[in-house]
């Protein structure tokens, strides 16, 4: 509602408010991020600062599903065909949601990116932010590299501690500055 009024009014949003927003890795311990971004933000630019904060590609489907209450969720896809998600036209599509809308009165969302793999990440609202002075999303904090695009399944799925190539619960060095740097860019 807030977004068609602004649209109508011909004026940009001015993200005042935001979220600080913690973020897991399930499958992968010691892997998560927080972050603050402004909450008129849509699920599309949510999107794009995930890859960011994992340093990924956007090689993959990917969906968002809000859970209000235990059996209550939406599942806000990627349009990838003009509203169309696999051939069936989608209620919820990323670009047309606003975080706004959705995470205050949500429980979790759950984030699935790269179906074969069924990489998921549980998002949690911490705190809410009324005067937020950037229109950009910044990384508070966070531990772990995520596997890497291609990789494949859950870290305790492998009995060789070979398979991977680095650790993925924190020996590597988070990079918090350059994901910053690449932050800034989303408007």
């Amino acid at each position: 509602m807030k977004k068609e009024l602004y649209k109508i009014a011909g004026l940009k949003l001015k993200p005042r408010r935001a979220y600080r927003l913690n973020t897991s890795f399930l499958g992968f311990p010691g892997v998560w991020r927080k972050i603050v971004i402004p909450a008129y933000f849509n699920f599309k630019q949510l999107h794009t600062v995930l890859q960011i904060l994992y340093d990924w590609d956007d090689c993959h489907l990917h969906n968002f599903e809000v859970f209000f209450s235990r059996w209550d969720s939406i599942v806000i896809e990627s349009a990838v065909d003009d509203g169309y998600y696999f051939g069936m036209p989608s209620d919820y599509i990323e670009e047309q949601e606003l975080l706004v809308d959705y995470l205050e009165e949500a429980f979790y969302v759950l984030y699935t990116y790269d179906y074969g793999c069924q990489w998921e990440h549980i998002i949690s609202l911490f705190s809410i932010i009324d005067d937020y002075p950037f229109d950009y999303p910044i990384c508070l904090s966070g531990k772990g590299i995520a596997p890497n695009e291609d990789d494949i399944g859950y870290y305790e799925d492998y009995d060789d501690e070979d398979y991977y190539d680095y650790d993925y619960e924190g020996d590597n060095e988070f990079l918090k500055d350059d994901i910053n740097l690449s932050l800034k860019k989303i408007t």
